[in-house]
């Protein structure tokens, strides 16, 4: 069996004496040489190039992704018979923490505080123990109100870091319930739950459904001072 592994990925999984790895390019097409593999994995590639290699690898059994969407696998035209899986749950850890990294660089003023750097100032207004700005916004997570929307596998990852934190966190998801310890309540009661969120995060998959999820009307609720992480 041969199997196509990403040149973008590091280090490649130990496999049974009667599998081949071959290196390709997710950026290039696939060498001819190749068309007859029966196990594709995705990472990083472009429908275009998606697109052909569903039409070139004839014998081909399975497109593993190591998205945690396979949306550009699924568009690509592969026949019915082949299996196309995700990389759901591969990614949550670093994407909790891009989602943590994305929320303090608001509430602690990164944005003022960089070009400060480079101008060689102080910017004291913007550092001690600040629970809110001249402009009313919440500058630390200790204490404040944090509301994920969509809280599936990466919101549970990032939950515990932003209770470790001091942040109070609730869940938002289609249905209510109780979820990794965390008390989640349905999306259709948002909009009084946003009347007192200090930050909203939007973990929401990738769907027609969801483009226009956070619309002017969900907005009207957050109070000025909130602050909103997608």
């Amino acid at each position: 069996m041969k199997v196509l592994y990403p040149t973008n990925v590091a280090g490649r999984p130990d496999v049974p004496a009667d599998v081949t790895i071959v290196d390709y390019d997710p950026r290039a097409p696939i060498p001819p040489e190749h068309h007859n593999a029966e196990v594709l994995v995705s990472w990083g590639s472009t429908r275009a190039l998606m697109t052909a290699a569903a039409g070139q690898l004839t014998r081909l059994r399975w497109v593993q992704s190591l998205a945690a969407g396979p949306d550009l696998e699924l568009a690509a035209g592969f026949a019915t018979d082949v299996v196309i899986t995700s990389g759901r749950s591969l990614h949550n850890q670093t994407v909790a923490e891009h989602a943590l990294a994305l929320i303090l660089a608001g509430l602690r003023g990164l944005r003022q505080l960089i070009p400060a750097q480079s101008a060689h100032r102080w910017r004291s207004d913007l550092g001690g123990v600040c629970i809110e700005g001249a402009d009313g916004r919440v500058q630390t997570l200790s204490g404040a109100k944090v509301l994920i929307w969509g809280f599936g596998d990466i919101a549970q990852c990032l939950a515990p870091h932003l209770t470790a934190l001091g942040a109070h966190v609730t869940g938002a998801a289609r249905t209510a319930g109780e979820r990794a310890g965390y008390l989640v309540i349905a999306a259709s009661d948002l909009p009084g739950a946003l009347e007192d969120t200090d930050v909203l995060v939007m973990i929401l998959p990738h769907a027609p459904d969801t483009r226009t999820a956070l619309n002017a009307a969900l907005l009207a609720h957050l109070p000025a001072r909130a602050w909103v992480v997608n």
